[in-house]
């Protein structure tokens, strides 16, 4: 067992950081108490078989919520194609020779290990999708299983996790907090040395619960705790830029202390707050008295509703005979002696009148809300413009509302899962071995030392490549109109580039357009069998000349 004194440093250190997110913690659980509320747990736990949602009058909040978060996967990662491919950010680079082919053939190896389905990719991102559209922030792990042929992916709860940021606004600095029984402790760390604690509950009650924690920070802080030489092997700590710890939190004692070259966690962050590590969904914050107030209206509706048909009444002590039966053949007997002079016996009281308003405002207030919760700016635009300037313009402003939604998905969140994810297969040899010089087996020497990015295709990226196609009959018809006041003018529209990128914009498939080499060499051809055409119309016509010329010597010789 390590240093204790090393783990009572990070265990003081950890009090710390979750005692400064403690505040988060009531937020989170009104934003979950309002739209998400079986996330409600940040404060108290749920219990099995616990019903959600008992508290609202109306579903509008979390339907939206749930609306906003499937988006995310389908927009932005579409199961039916490949949405992702490593790119370099050098693109004259990226041409050359073998390099495109081998980023495309990473892209399919990626692509297949992150959909198997033991590597649980869509469930973890699934559930993350909707922590982030709730509370904007959401916490995975990417990692190799522990049969080590494969990946897992882990999603975990807000009210677990605290992290901090460097100089820099990076998250470098994470804790988290997990409940493992004494079985899954002794499967997970199987040669460790464990607490006596620990050891007992594995004999007696091995599904004994204990709070364990994992701490992950720069290697550089680690060693700078007083005592960590002692607590990780030297031989293992060099080079490594990351420290990855486990506390048995219930005891103070270290399980294991190991150098890692990745930091394991991606932390999407959709809006951050300046001054915090945490950021916020600006979604539900801003739909926030929304949707607080969409419970009370939709509360008093179905009230107002309730009592518009079956309305409330005034009945006479004295002149009502038994229980009044107001169900359908009810019959309620009235006294005969009783005197309707002196009023009706039975009276309803008119106090439902303005349903039918109350259930029109509600109407309305959902459809503010979907407006903030950016619901509304999901869907492309389906309406048919008279113009193609027209349909151009229509495009191009549905996409800047959808935009601000989804990059930050793309950029904070699936871009960094995906650079984690390649991380890790370059470290098993997924696109090849390692070879005795350090090199990668098979990959081209042009990408040694190079830093991989990501290039998208969805929906999204589909819409904005759709707006070429938009601007190529544009220019097209601007290039005719200028053309019948100067014919030179044409010369200024580059009719194949822009061509190409229009059919690709349209959404052609790549077979249909031919390889730029291949299409340049047919065009040459072309135009030489343009210009030996031009040419022997030439010849014929100075021919033709020639001989015109000489009958008109030969007849004016025979007139001299």
């Amino acid at each position: 067992m390590a240093d204790s004194s090393v783990s009572r440093e990070l265990c003081e250190r950890g009090k710390y950081v979750f005692s400064v997110r403690l505040p988060m913690l009531s937020y989170w659980n009104e934003l979950a108490h309002q739209f998400y509320p079986e996330r409600e747990d940040f404060l108290v736990d749920h219990t099995f078989g616990e019903e959600f949602g008992t508290h609202l009058f109306d579903d509008g909040p979390v339907v939206l919520r749930r609306d906003l978060a499937n988006s995310f996967a389908s927009m932005l990662r579409p199961r039916s194609q490949k949405w992702f491919k490593p790119k370099i950010k050098n693109k004259k680079l990226q041409e050359a020779d073998g390099v495109a082919d081998w980023l495309d053939e990473a892209g399919e190896i990626q692509w297949n290990w992150m959909y198997e389905d033991l590597a649980a990719f869509v469930t973890a991102t699934k559930s993350a999708d909707h922590d982030f559209a709730t509370f904007g922030n959401c916490i995975l792990t990417v990692d190799v299983n522990r049969a080590g042929n494969g990946l897992i992916y882990r999603h975990h709860h807000l009210r677990d996790c605290a992290w901090l940021e460097n100089s820099e606004g990076r998250i470098d600095t994470v804790f988290r907090e997990m409940k493992l029984t004494a079985r899954q402790i002794r499967q997970k760390w199987p040669k460790a040395t464990l607490n006596a604690n620990i050891v007992t509950a594995l004999k007696d009650k091995p599904d004994t619960e204990f709070t364990v924690w994992h701490v992950m920070m720069p290697m550089e802080d680690y060693l700078n705790i007083d005592g960590a030489d002692k607590a990780i092997n030297r031989k293992r700590r060099g080079g490594f830029k990351w420290a990855s710890i486990y506390i048995d939190k219930s005891h103070g004692d270290m399980i294991e202390c190991v150098g890692s070259t990745r930091f394991k966690y991606v932390i999407a962050r959709w809006h951050p707050v300046q001054g915090w590590p945490y950021a916020i969904s600006p979604a539900t914050s801003d739909a926030l008295p929304g949707a607080r107030q969409l419970q009370v209206m939709a509360r008093t509706g179905v009230e107002a509703l309730e009592k518009s048909v079956d309305p409330p009444m005034k009945a006479r002590e004295d002149g009502v005979r038994g229980d009044i039966n107001l169900y359908a053949g009810g019959v309620t007997w009235v006294d005969a002696e009783y005197d309707e002079r002196e009023g009706p016996t039975l009276e309803l009281f008119d106090v439902g009148k303005n349903a039918v308003l109350g259930l029109q405002a509600i109407d309305a207030s959902r459809m503010r809300l979907a407006d903030a919760m950016f619901v509304t700016k999901l869907t492309m635009p389906t309406e048919r413009a008279k113009t193609a300037y027209e349909t151009q313009r229509i495009w191009e402003e549905q996409l800047r509302a959808a935009v601000p939604l989804f990059e930050p998905v793309e950029q904070n969140y699936n871009a960094p899962l995906l650079s984690e994810t390649f991380d890790i297969l370059m470290e098993v040899g997924a696109f090849g071995q390692r070879m005795p010089d350090g090199k990668l087996e098979g990959m081209p020497e042009a990408l040694t030392d190079q830093e991989f990015t990501w290039s998208f295709s969805n929906p999204i990226q589909e819409a904005q490549e759709r707006i070429k196609a938009q601007t190529f009959q544009v220019a097209a018809g601007i290039a005719m109109g200028a053309a019948q006041l100067d014919p030179t003018a044409v010369q200024d529209f580059d009719v194949r580039t822009a061509a190409r990128d229009a059919m690709r914009g349209a959404g052609a498939p790549e077979d249909w357009i031919r390889d730029k080499d291949e299409a340049d060499a047919l065009a040459k051809d072309q135009q030489d069998k343009a210009a030996l055409s031009q040419a022997a119309a030439l010849a014929g016509q100075a021919g033709e000349a020639a001989g015109a010329a000489g009958d008109g010597l030969a007849k004016l010789a025979g007139v001299i």
